[in-house]
């Protein structure tokens, strides 16, 4: 009988969000000296791979990118994907490292790099919430509103109070008791 160690995360495994947080976590937290604006950022801005972070000025988000790499390098990793609105720092990036649509000046107002269910647009500077087609009802409930407004995935909380509003709209003035009464009613 043998014992084997497994010194790689397996994707699809149940703990792999996890163990891809921590050990993001535990580099930040290794490396907190050296790179404290780094650190920060693996802290606060990454959801287990995905970052979204930003910077004022071009000097900074160059900062930030190559501490990130430093970072990153000292677990043997490399930072994929890079996307911004600003050409220059992308021209600071290796074109393999970038998003695909990163190469391109213009991009169709439909492709939209997508990230923690938030669509941005890169050329315009803009995010984008997708919704759902909310069912045109003859009767509609205060369980159906609540049903088409939860359907929209909102996982940063940017969209929350709109979401919100469209649902106090909605359900109108009337004061309702229970929750598959008509709200026509």
């Amino acid at each position: 009988m043998h014992d084997m160690r497994m010194t790689r995360v397996t994707f699809g495994v149940t703990s792999s969000p996890f163990l891809a947080t921590q050990v993001l976590r535990q580099l930040a937290h290794d490396y907190q000296e050296q790179y404290p604006k780094a650190a920060y950022i693996v802290r606060n801005h990454f959801y287990v791979d995905d970052c979204l972070t930003g910077a004022d000025t071009l000097e900074d988000a160059i900062d930030i990118r190559t501490n990130l790499c430093e970072l990153f390098s000292h677990a043997q990793m490399v930072l994929r994907k890079w996307k911004s609105n600003s050409q220059s720092l992308l021209h600071t990036i290796p074109k393999k490292l970038r998003e695909e649509e990163s190469t391109q000046l213009i991009s169709p107002p439909d492709q939209c790099l997508k990230t923690l269910g938030i669509h941005w647009n890169t050329r315009t500077d803009c995010f984008h919430v997708a919704t759902p087609t909310l069912t045109s009802d003859d009767h509609p409930t205060k369980r159906k509103i609540a049903s088409d407004v939860a359907k929209t995935f909102d996982l940063l909380g940017w969209f929350s109070p709109s979401i919100k509003k469209y649902s106090f709209k909605s359900c109108g003035r009337k004061i309702l008791v229970g929750m598959s009464q008509c709200l026509n009613n």
